[in-house]
């Protein structure tokens, strides 16, 4: 962590102690009824939060299947349609009346900043319901044909260890086949409202969709926890046999046509309605849209020009950098010529797969070995490095990051992008090997505040 960013991090701490100190001796000056009132506030936030959360994973199984609630792995996402739509959108205003009924005044501490975190993330997923997403359900960076391919592989957040592990995700493939139908519906309420991706992201998912869709089901990821299957001494014979015929069903009667289905669509229909623009500017009623993503991803009050203006300067601050770099390692040459250098020049790069892998094993534990000198909190869960699985490897980011079960149970899993090496120099790995969203740990917190 930069020291700016170290400093500023342990005075909210100690700021937060602070308020938490005051209100502690507020309290003692005031009638016993007032502190009645606090407890009783707080007690009334926190069981408003737990059965939030508990309802949010019935309407998100897929979510809670990451989360580690496991008694939904059996269904799949609600398909895209008005009614679920109004009904999410019913569930947040109802919660947002909720949690105003509660006297923030008589909060503190940690009860003050959940509620206050509650209250802005239900007043943005009201506001967000007018921006019309789901027509565009499906693109290059993620979609239930990437996040469901990668529960099926096996190696994600879906268990295979029993019977009813592999019955849960037999009856979610299910459901998934209904909800990629109703993404083609989808999609086509978006060709008629000019809510479409542009072309160039529609053809990287054509791959993503087309390498699921095989003759020989071995040969598919889904066919992996099948291979698991075979070595589970707590499964019977019996159970196994059954539950083998049913997969292979499966995977040939249900999920290879649902992608089959969604990539004719997007080839032959589709693609030739993507638009030539790319921002989301350039779609109805874009421009409010691209500020709600602002105050979403920033919660800044700023405008997309002081936000242009501000990279700007940023851009000019590290090129400034850069320059006094080049003169550090004494490289010959304008800026351009370095930078061509550092694109290039092959000791800056991997020569294999696995070496890039074992190169990010090798800083995560560097780092990993440092972090309680900088953190009195950070999380109990590790996290595993892997490759981008091949099924995604070509249209995917350089490198992502899977959350670990709250508990602990399952690590995360940093991915980094081996499909182009060239794009994986050596000098990124101290900036990307340790996620930031691992060190953003709800460890120490239940289920509800996030």
């Amino acid at each position: 962590m930069h020291t700016k960013h170290l400093a500023l991090a342990v005075a909210f701490s100690l700021g937060l102690a602070a308020c938490e100190q005051s209100n502690t001796a507020q309290t003692k000056k005031v009638k016993q009824g007032s502190v009645i009132t606090n407890v009783s506030e707080s007690e009334k936030a926190n069981a408003l939060f737990q059965t939030y959360f508990d309802e949010s994973m019935q309407m998100n199984p897929v979510s809670a299947t990451y989360l580690g609630v496991n008694q939904y792995n059996d269904r799949f996402s609600p398909p895209i349609n008005q009614q679920n739509l109004a009904e999410s959108l019913a569930f947040e205003e109802k919660y947002l009346a909720k949690i105003k009924s509660i006297d923030a005044s008589v909060l503190s501490g940690q009860d003050l900043l959940s509620y206050e975190m509650f209250l802005r993330d239900r007043e943005i997923a009201i506001k967000g319901a007018q921006f019309p997403g789901h027509l565009m359900p499906i693109h290059q960076m993620g979609g239930a044909h990437s996040y469901f391919a990668s529960l099926g592989s096996g190696k994600s957040a879906q268990p295979f260890n029993t019977a009813d592990d592999y019955r849960n995700f037999i009856s979610r493939a299910q459901g998934f086949a209904i909800y990629m139908d109703s993404a083609i519906v989808a999609m086509q309420e978006g060709i008629e409202k000019s809510i479409v991706l542009p072309k160039p992201l529609i053809q990287k998912v054509l791959p993503q969709l087309q390498v699921h869709i095989l003759e020989d089901v071995t040969k598919s990821v889904f066919y992996a926890p099948l291979e698991k299957l075979k070595a589970n001494a707590n499964i019977t014979n019996a159970d196994k046999e059954q539950i083998t015929k049913d997969y292979i069903d499966t995977i040939k009667d249900t999920i290879i046509p649902a992608y089959s289905r969604v990539h004719q669509f997007m080839q032959q229909s589709y693609l030739a309605k993507g638009r030539d623009t790319v921002g989301l500017n350039d779609l109805p009623n874009g421009k409010a849209w691209y500020e709600y993503r602002i105050e979403t991803n920033t919660t800044l009050a700023l405008t997309a020009d002081e936000i242009h203006t501000f990279g700007q300067q940023e851009v000019a601050r590290i090129l400034d950098e850069m320059t006094k770099v080049k003169e550090i390692v004494g490289f010959e040459g304008d800026l351009p010529a370095f930078f061509e250098f550092l694109r290039t020049d092959e000791q800056f790069f991997f020569e294999s797969e696995q070496a890039l892998i074992d190169g990010y094993i090798q800083v995560k534990e560097k780092i990993d070995s440092r972090v309680p000198l900088l953190f009195e909190i950070f999380p109990k869960a590790d996290y595993e490095v892997r490759a981008v699985e091949a099924f995604r490897a070509a249209s995917s980011a350089g490198a992502s990051y899977q959350s670990p079960a709250p508990d602990g149970s399952r690590p995360g899993i940093f991915y980094i992008n081996a499909y182009n090496l060239k794009a994986q120099p050596k000098y990124l790995m101290e900036t990307l090997s340790v996620p930031k969203r691992h060190l953003v740990t709800i460890s120490k917190l239940p289920f509800n505040k996030k």
